[in-house]
């Protein structure tokens, strides 16, 4: 308990998806070390890692009643708190960059890392065929024992969680707000389900009201704790696609069902399978990838495909014939790669000699990927950035047309990416991680 108690303090001094904790751990181990350091050493830490001025006082304000308050509230409400650095905290999540430090929870956590994970996700405004096959696939997906992550949303989260329960499935809920509230209200019994048949996780502290940017936020957890991230039906504005591009630069492999290319609601889904994303029509497409690595964990023969088709064994491609999907695809994935590694603080050996064995990524191939994952918002404000890519800017200075509120939404999601990084006095530069390859 004591040393939750820390990781909250400093859960609560940098604030949900800063990648400050991640960094200051990778200097300090443990954040009970962090909050015992002099205020000088404090100093000299926090300028080493270009840490925000805010940031840093909030550090050297070593009150803990608040850090108090909420274990009191967990314990009195039945909440479990899993820091950083608990056994039971997934490897896979603590890959990422800008990891959660806490996760408050209800419900049963089971071993990630030694389950097949798929997050799913859509829009809010789903049609029929929407809800349909988000609750057909989820269904046949958890039949077959894979563990199903969302966002409890209306729309496709709410019809994937639906459909694994049904199967007797595992399914685990995000929220963007704290533990303590139901968003949207109307899916209060589907909450106390999942809490009953599985689990419901967020870094928000108890009493956090589910406000817009949360969300954006909260999706870097969908699809950190998840090995692929399924996109059933969205259009060009929807959340999924935000959670479509941090799966990519966290390495995971994207997958997307497709629409009616009339429809406005499948646009966005459509234009993954265009680019990056493997095609998804049956639950098969997804754990045949994934049998040989947790055939102790999923049983393929529960999928409609096996038991349907006759010549299953003659028509199943091999491993070694598969082709990559997309050229620019692994591009992002050494980009992510390269971004996790240095995101550590300290480099092992054996990650020094695995990248060593990697083809270097030239500029040109690091822009034709970005080019494709990037909106033409993003790609105007990373361009800025690209042509100084030398200097640090601020965000008055960014020169793109936009109005400061726009290129300010912007910059959150290039730093939820790992593209750019915050400076103190609302600077910006790009990423050393991104530039050093």
């Amino acid at each position: 308990m004591g040393g939750d108690l820390y990781y909250i303090w400093l859960a609560l001094a940098c604030g949900a998806g800063s990648a400050a904790p991640q960094k200051l751990l990778g200097i300090f181990e443990t954040a009970e070390k962090i909050y015992s350091a002099e205020k000088d050493e404090l100093k000299e830490k926090c300028d080493l890692i270009d840490m925000e001025e805010s940031i840093f006082d909030r550090l050297c304000n070593k009150d803990t009643a608040d850090a108090e308050k909420i274990l009191e509230f967990c314990a009195k409400n039945n909440v479990s708190v899993l820091n950083c650095d608990s056994k039971l905290y997934p490897k896979r999540l603590r890959s990422v960059r800008a990891f959660p430090v806490v996760l408050y929870y209800k419900g049963k956590l089971p071993d990630i890392d030694d389950n097949l994970c798929i997050a799913m996700v859509g829009t809010r405004k789903m049609t029929d065929y929407g809800k349909k096959t988000a609750y057909e696939l989820a269904r046949e997906l958890a039949s077959c024992g894979a563990i199903i992550v969302s966002g409890m949303a209306e729309g496709i989260d709410s019809a994937s969680h639906k459909g694994c329960l049904i199967a007797g499935g595992f399914t685990v809920a995000v929220f963007g707000c704290g533990i303590d509230r139901v968003y949207p209200l109307e899916n209060k019994n589907l909450m106390d389900k999942i809490i009953e048949k599985g689990l419901v996780m967020t870094e928000y502290p108890p009493g956090t009201e589910p406000k817009g940017f949360h969300f954006p936020v909260r999706n870097r957890i969908i699809s950190g704790l998840s090995q692929a991230v399924l996109v059933v039906e969205a259009d060009f504005r929807s959340g999924a696609l935000i959670t479509a591009k941090t799966a990519l630069f966290q390495g995971r492999e994207l997958y997307a069902v497709p629409g009616n290319i009339n429809a406005h609601n499948s646009r966005g889904a459509n234009s993954l399978l265009k680019d990056q994303a493997g095609i998804v029509t049956e639950a098969y497409d997804i754990l045949s990838e994934y049998e040989h690595i947790y055939s102790h964990r999923i049983n393929i023969e529960n999928t409609w495909f096996y038991k349907n088709k006759s010549s299953y064994y003659e028509n199943k491609e091999s491993k070694e014939n598969k082709k990559d999907r997309n050229y620019n695809k692994k591009i992002v994935n050494k980009l992510s790669d390269k971004i996790k590694s240095q995101n550590t603080g300290i480099k092992k050996e054996e990650d020094k000699i695995n990248q060593e064995n990697k083809p270097e990524v030239s500029l040109s191939e690091k822009l034709s990927a970005l080019k494709i994952i990037l909106n033409d918002t993003e790609l105007r404000v990373f361009e800025a950035f690209h042509a100084k890519r030398n200097e640090k800017l601020h965000a008055n200075d960014i020169e793109t047309g936009m109005t400061i509120s726009e290129v300010m939404n912007t910059l959150t999601f290039l730093e939820l990416y790992g593209i750019i990084t915050s400076l103190p006095g609302d600077y910006y530069k790009i990423s050393d991680s991104f530039l050093s390859l």
